[in-house]
């Protein structure tokens, strides 16, 4: 059974993060090296412009880094309440490629789709969804795992592809998105990466490894998290 996390959940994280406003617009001059075996990743440039509007927390900002320093290619594990969105939105910032969210629900296709918008000030018309009836192929396509598996799924030539709750990539049905998606830069985000069936190291085939995570002890410990 899928876990779902519900609209406030995702709100919350982004409202504990957002004391300050961090201009996120990605300088023209900057210069964003492919992966080795790659096409050029600025032939995946996205054309939106980004305002990301919160102040990233420390782990948030380590978290990236090492993501960067591991080529664009990971996954973060990090506990419910801590922000994975916030990281997601800041990666889709600091690449502006074009990017697929895969995530496991309809509710969170929308969820996600306000977040880019009203939180990372993308035009809305830079913001598609995949799924649920709709076919919208943009810059920034939120899309269910199912969707995006489809083989007539329109994918192909993506910069950046977000996993959330990435745990559920290894299904035999949904390990095809990497590969069909193309995307060079590959973000995992999960509370979560273990799996009954142990199929994590699948997922860390087609994501890259664990680049980077802190338990809730740790982010209670430093003030982040509620204690339980």
């Amino acid at each position: 059974m899928l876990r779902q996390r519900g609209l406030d959940e995702l709100f919350d994280e982004l409202e504990e993060a957002e004391d300050g406003l961090l201009d996120a617009t990605l300088d023209e001059q900057t210069t964003i090296e492919p992966l080795p075996g790659t096409a050029d990743a600025q032939d995946m440039a996205g054309g939106f412009r980004t305002k990301l509007a919160l102040t990233p927390r420390p782990y948030q900002d380590d978290a990236l880094a090492a993501w960067l320093a591991a080529e664009g290619r990971g996954v973060v594990v990090l506990p419910t309440g801590a922000g994975k969105t916030v990281l997601a939105l800041m990666a889709t910032a600091r690449l502006g490629l074009r990017t697929l969210v895969v995530v496991p629900t309809i509710e969170l296709l929308y969820q996600w789709r306000d977040a880019m918008i009203e939180r990372l000030g993308v035009a809305k018309s830079n913001v598609g969804i995949l799924g649920d009836g709709h076919r919208e192929l943009r810059p920034i396509t939120i899309s269910t795992y199912a969707s995006a598996a489809m083989p007539e799924a329109p994918i192909a030539g993506t910069g950046l592809l977000i996993c959330d709750e990435a745990h559920h990539l290894p299904s035999p049905s949904y390990s095809v998105i990497p590969a069909r998606c193309g995307a060079p830069y590959r973000l995992g985000i999960t509370a979560t990466p273990e799996r009954s069936d142990g199929a994590e190291n699948a997922l860390y085939r087609l994501m890259g490894p664990v680049v980077y995570q802190r338990t809730p002890a740790e982010l209670s410990a430093d003030g982040h998290l509620a204690k339980f």
